[in-house]
């Protein structure tokens, strides 16, 4: 018989939108009533702290971030429900909450080239080794937990001076393995277990791996990986090597936006059979991560991690076969039938990748959410007139709205998330299916006021659901940091203003549908104006 996990956990992605302590009590107590154990607080990143740390009040701070006092409620809160909050302080890459702020830019680390996106603090540098033992301490006092998570994945690092110096007499995989031991030493003395992502140490830089103490957890993530075996074997490389492992699946993440597809279920249950069969007591478990919450609506993902949750508590083939029915009675008190079953089934089967995040065979993908020149006309370049049917599924949401009993304000942001789908395919198509038809003059005008008038709409709902949930007008703060996909709400606001524009001077529409070669041989109805 497959051994239990002993670790099935959650994520909350604090450090990208810090959302209301009242929202994570009910995410905690969700995750404790479906069967999970444990919930990793993720309270840094490049946009700032989740958390207003008293020790360093000048590090980049989320303006709504959660005081102490609220993170010490939170984990006792998890304590009450027997759910192990993990809090994880990003401690290499993703640390421009350090390195933003002037105090801190001496130790600004990143790629010798400065053509990576990442980033990073130079590895054992005095200043960061005190900084990180100072935000170690006051969160561990805040989080009384047995794990301390620091981090560490998709780093660059090596072109600050500090660093330079420190590889002439060492190899990379050498200060790798000190700076984390030196990590991990902080949170031992603080008596916590420390965990680490293991993209460099396990996958990209196994090297690292013999200079690093046996003491450190490797929390092994790979979103795109459906074949248990290979799971498998990747954490027996870990495992080989004396070293406790966790395997980390992703339900949202940057190849799905706003919902996961059914590749995002695949890859939870590929870790959740690998892991079960590994058959090792330092094969700890299954963190299924989640990623950005400005990508979806607050309420909208539940039955996504009721799957998770299931998955890890009972195994994937009873997440496949009992999680969605289960969900739909427990969570909304509604009967499960061939209605519910269509949609759900459906939804995640229509559900197509982003093109970022997604190699080019993926296509296609799902449409940029124009909202100016460049993004218009790369839509009428891609031409796609056919898309999945989410306006049959937007029928079937209304049917099923009337079947429930509780939790009203859930099913309506999953049914606003359905209809947002139908939407943006529906605006890429119609623009396009005009541009091949070669419509012009007043029937042009037509087409831009009804994609606007559904553009204003659709942004007045999104607007609504995110101000019932979240903090209000918080959404158009997302601009500053993030690509245009990962932020629905602003992103759609973006696309009414032009389109308003547009519709207001439709002849700009006109005149980009005529740059583009094929455009009029149909000729136009001007003489219909």
């Amino acid at each position: 018989m497959p051994v239990p996990l002993a670790v099935r956990g959650l994520m909350l992605d604090a450090a990208r939108l810090v959302e209301s302590p009242a929202y994570y009590k009910r995410f905690i107590a969700f995750a404790a009533d479906w069967g999970a154990n444990a919930v990793v607080l993720r309270l840094t990143d490049d946009e700032g702290c989740a958390v207003r740390f008293r020790s360093h009040p000048e590090l980049l701070t989320h303006p709504n971030a959660l005081s102490p006092d609220d993170v010490q409620d939170l984990a006792r809160y998890a304590r009450c429900r027997k759910i192990e909050l993990i809090p994880e302080i990003e401690s290499f890459g993703h640390s421009k909450y350090i390195t933003s702020v002037p105090e801190y830019c001496e130790v600004m680390d990143g790629d010798v080239g400065g053509k990576s996106w990442r980033n990073g603090v130079a590895p054992l540098h005095p200043r960061v080794m005190k900084l990180f033992e100072d935000l170690y301490e006051e969160t561990c006092r805040l989080v009384r937990s047995r794990y301390l998570h620091g981090g560490c994945d998709e780093v660059a690092w090596g072109a600050n001076l500090h660093s330079m110096e420190l590889l002439k007499t060492r190899s990379r995989e050498q200060v790798w393995g000190e700076y984390l031991n030196g990590l991990n030493s902080i949170a031992r003395r603080l008596g916590r277990e420390f965990i680490v992502w293991a993209d460099h140490v396990l996958r990209h830089e196994p090297g690292i791996l013999d200079h690093l103490d046996r003491s450190v957890i490797l929390l092994d993530w790979d979103y795109s990986e459906v074949a248990a075996s290979a799971i498998a074997e990747m954490a027996r490389r870990a495992l080989g090597k004396g070293f406790r492992v966790i395997g980390g699946p992703a339900l949202v993440w940057c190849r799905w936006g706003c919902r996961p597809g059914i590749g995002a279920l695949r890859n939870v249950d590929a870790f959740v059979e690998a892991y079960r069969g590994l058959e090792d007591e330092k094969a700890l478990g299954i963190i299924v991560t989640n990623w950005l919450p400005g990508r979806y609506l607050q309420d909208a993902i539940w039955d996504c991690l009721a799957y998770a949750a299931k998955a890890m508590t009972d195994g994937a083939g009873v997440a496949r076969n009992k999680s969605l029915p289960e969900f739909v009675r427990r969570h909304w008190g509604a009967e499960w039938d061939d209605d519910w079953a269509d949609f759900f089934h459906s939804l995640y089967a229509y559900v197509e990748n982003r093109a970022s995040c997604s190699p080019v065979w993926m296509r296609p993908a799902q449409p940029v959410v124009w909202c100016d020149e460049a993004g218009l006309r790369s839509v009428l370049s891609e031409g796609r007139t056919l898309v999945p049917p989410f306006a049959r599924l937007v029928k079937v949401s209304r049917r099923l709205a009337r079947r429930i009993k509780k939790r009203k304000d859930d099913f309506k942001a999953l049914a606003l998330t359905v209809a947002y789908l139908e939407h943006i395919y529906w605006r890429a198509a119609v623009v396009c299916e005009a541009h091949s038809k070669g419509l012009a003059g007043s029937q042009t005008r037509r087409l831009i006021e009804e994609v606007n008038r559904r553009d204003r709409a659709m942004l007045e709902a999104l607007v609504k659901d995110w101000n019932r949930g979240r903090t209000p007008k918080l959404w158009r703060e997302m601009r500053k940091s993030f690509r245009p996909e990962d932020r629905l709400v602003s992103r759609m606001a973006e696309a009414a203003a032009f389109t308003t524009e547009l519709s207001l001077r439709p002849s700009e529409l006109e005149r980009i549908f005529c740059s583009i070669r094929g455009f009029g041989q149909f000729g136009n109805d001007e003489k219909d104006a």
